[in-house]
């Protein structure tokens, strides 16, 4: 299940490939890039898949019938990609349907992990109420969260491999066409699993019908999500250097596919790095002083690229391709350690309610992949206000632009508050044991 979830950025590269070349898009960035944001609405709504599986079983089952549905059918989707589509309206029902069920199986497995975190805080404290607090939880969280990422960069890296050796021997249709056995494998998994996956629990919700929710039960739900949503938005909404470093790398550096694929793989085994140190190092840290540690460091890592901009390597006699290889790997290392306390957040949000845990780990997930979105949009505005790129595709206000992005990347330290205002102390967000 974790290459699935590893599956889905090498997929775009691959129809990234198949929209230039099959659909005559190479010269229209406007359309990859409407097509790419269009096509990636479904995830924004992964609290509704999440509130489906936790509200409305099938068969006795509230997560296995879903993801083998979602497996299914992804597969299907995949097989039709690769065979079907020869338009650009074709392409955009096949990718829109595809990431909805691949979300709609994300937030199923998320609500699975926040399961697990549960069951393994309540066996470490004793304590049978999810609601209860207690610094096993973040504990847990932190562990279950931080081995769902690892295997997912795995995954992520497992599949690009594969995936670039098949490209180099097989047509890119037949390629796209045959990630149609990962779905299958995962639905396998599930099967065999069943046990682990179902914990045979069965909602105790005080409503008389599944399309009755008094007013009280969904303020019960959403409260919570308040404050870790608002937290969450500001912290990944805030301009990042990768983005406007990425500009300048597809500009000004005449890179070809191997070498970009050779970043990419930087990119991932950075955050293979960055998860690993928060499991080994990071998991049994106060929250707060990993987000306040975490965020410094990864604002800092950002200035490594105003050395890139100013080729301090070719002081040094360092390729260039080798030391922005370097650079992004450090930064997306840094990066990863600072995103794993947002994810272990949720975990924790998820894990102190019943019944709703799918729902609550989507809803903020779907926000911090809306801070995205609005990240991006930020980091253009910041490039266009520094005046990049300029006439003839100079970048001379770029470090301007990064010195800014790193600047506001620091934003999200000064909400922090917003996780521990309550009116007591048992009700923190943020569990911190030397406060006990």
């Amino acid at each position: 299940m974790p290459l699935l979830s590893g599956l889905q950025d090498r997929w775009l590269v691959i129809s990234s490939i198949l929209l230039r070349e099959d659909l005559g898009l190479a010269s229209d960035n406007v359309a990859l890039a409407l097509f790419y944001a269009n096509a990636f609405i479904p995830l924004y709504f992964r609290f509704l898949y999440g509130f489906v599986s936790d509200n409305f079983p099938v068969c006795g089952t509230r997560r296995l019938f879903y993801l083998l549905v979602c497996y299914a059918a992804m597969s299907l989707l995949y097989l039709l990609y690769g065979t079907w589509v020869v338009s650009l309206p074709r392409a955009y029902v096949v990718a829109i349907l595809l990431n909805v069920v691949f979300a709609f199986s994300e937030s199923c497995l998320d609500a699975i992990a926040v399961q697990r975190s549960r069951t393994a805080a309540n066996n470490s404290t004793g304590i049978a109420d999810p609601t209860a607090e207690d610094h096993g939880y973040t504990k847990a969280a932190s562990d279950i969260q931080s081995a769902a990422m690892l295997c997912r960069t795995l995954g992520t890296l497992l599949i690009g491999f594969v995936a670039s050796a098949l490209g180099a021997l097989l047509p890119h249709r037949t390629v796209i066409a045959s990630t149609c056995v990962v779905p299958l494998c995962s639905a396998l998994t599930v099967v065999s699993c069943r046990s682990d996956i179902e914990t045979h629990h069965r909602p105790t919700l005080s409503r008389t019908s599944c399309c009755d929710f008094p007013v009280t039960e969904i303020v019960a739900i959403v409260r919570p999500l308040l404050r870790p949503c608002c937290f969450i938005v500001i912290f990944a909404m805030m301009p990042n250097t990768t983005d406007v470093y990425t500009s300048y790398i597809y500009t000004v550096f005449s890179y070809n596919q191997t070498i970009l694929n050779f970043l990419g793989i930087s990119y991932t085994v950075g955050s293979l790095l960055g998860t690993s140190l928060y499991w080994w190092l990071l998991r049994d840290s106060p929250l707060t002083k990993v987000f306040i540690c975490s965020t410094i460091i990864a604002a800092c890592a950002g200035l490594t690229r105003l050395c890139v901009i100013w080729h301090v390597n070719r002081v040094l006699a360092i390729p260039d391709g080798v030391f922005v290889a370097v650079d992004i790997l450090f930064v997306a290392t840094c990066n990863s350690v600072a995103l794993m306390p947002v994810l272990v957040l949720a975990g924790v949000t998820a894990s102190r309610t019943q019944d709703s845990e799918g729902f609550i780990f989507a809803a903020l997930m779907a926000f911090n992949s809306l801070g995205g979105y609005l990240s991006a949009y930020w980091s253009v505005l910041v490039l266009k206000v520094t005046g990049n790129p300029g006439q003839d595709n100079d970048y001379r206000g770029l470090w301007l632009a990064i010195v800014i992005c790193t600047l506001a990347s620091l934003i999200p330290l000064f909400v922090l508050p917003l996780l521990k205002a309550r009116s007591t102390l048992n009700e923190r967000l943020l569990d911190d044991p030397s406060q006990r």
